[in-house]
Parts: C-alpha cells; sequence; structure tokens
C-alpha cells in the first residue's frame, strides 16, 4: 500500500534498521516503477533517497532524490517538488555542497520554505540555515531567526526542536 510502505520504513529508519528500511523502500520503487506509477514513484524515491543518506550512501540518495524531483516536476505538483526537493537538498548537504542545496531548497520550497505547512516549515528552515552557513553565512541569522519565530508560534514541540536546531 502506498501509505503502509512508507510507514514501515520510516518506522525501521528511526529504530536503527537502515538496511531493513532501504529494503522496503527498494521494494517500492520496483513496485512503482513497473506499474508506473509517477506519484508512488515519487514518494518512494525520496523515502529511499532519505535512508540512503542516513546509511552515508550519498551519491546514491543524490540520485534517487534527484529522479524523485524530476519526476514530482514532471507531475507538477508543487507539494511534492517541495518535499522532493528538500530531500535533494539534505542529500547534498550530506554530500558536502551546500550551495547546491540551499539552491535546490530554495527552488523547490521558496526562499523561506513557505511552499511548506507549519512546522515542516521550520524543518526546511533548519536544513537551510545549515546549508547558509556554509555557503552563504551573513544570511544564516534571518533564516534561524525565522525558525525560532515560526517555532514558537506553531508551538508544538517538534517544530520548537527544529527551530531550536537551526
Amino acid at each position: 500500500a502506498p501509505t503502509l510502505v512508507p510507514a514501515a520504513s520510516t518506522s525501521a529508519l528511526m529504530l536503527g534498521h537502515l538496511d531493513a528500511g532501504i529494503d522496503l523502500q527498494l521494494e517500492a520503487v520496483e513496485r512503482a516503477r513497473v506499474a508506473r506509477q509517477g506519484q508512488v514513484l515519487a514518494w518512494s524515491l525520496l523515502n529511499l533517497a532519505n535512508g540512503q543518506a542516513q546509511r552515508g550512501d550519498v551519491d546514491a540518495a543524490v540520485d534517487s532524490a534527484d529522479e524523485a524531483l524530476r519526476l514530482a516536476r514532471d507531475l507538477d505538483e508543487s507539494v511534492m517538488i517541495a518535499w522532493t526537493g528538500q530531500s535533494l537538498a539534505y542529500c547534498l548537504a550530506e554530500r558536502g555542497e551546500a550551495s547546491e542545496a540551499l539552491t535546490v531548497l530554495t527552488e523547490s520550497a521558496g526562499s523561506l520554505a513557505q511552499h511548506y505547512p507549519g512546522a515542516w516549515r521550520v524543518w526546511a528552515l533548519e536544513l537551510m540555515v545549515r546549508c547558509q552557513l556554509q555557503a552563504d553565512p551573513a544570511a544564516a541569522r534571518p533564516t534561524a531567526e525565522e525558525a525560532m519565530a515560526l517555532g514558537d508560534h506553531i508551538g508544538l514541540p517538534m517544530g520548537r526542536a527544529w527551530a531550536r536546531r537551526a
């Protein structure tokens, strides 16, 4: 099922079972390719890329995330473009390409991640700050302040945690 596999995979990744989580996503990617389900394929590649990056397979992660973003753009799905763009930016940042990551993130999520709703926007801002610290340090403070203000305004624990990390 398109929602069960990402949940099981994410759970495995969060519990530290990286290989199991990645294996689930590899199967999901293959099923989506065979069925020619572009939207499911994009989501599956996004989740695969995040797992690959966590495991340290950053080149494979960048390839998976890049394909996911290209599919999302072909589908013209703005929400998917933001999410897949964030995934590619995260993978590029993990590979040490902060400037490229920042470009991808701002093009897909907006200059202050405004294409994300609520606390998820704070999550994207946190990544943006990490990239800015390497690529454009002068821009990091205002972005971190935006993340803090938004995290406090939203009031959810995870949003506040991401804001403080920024």
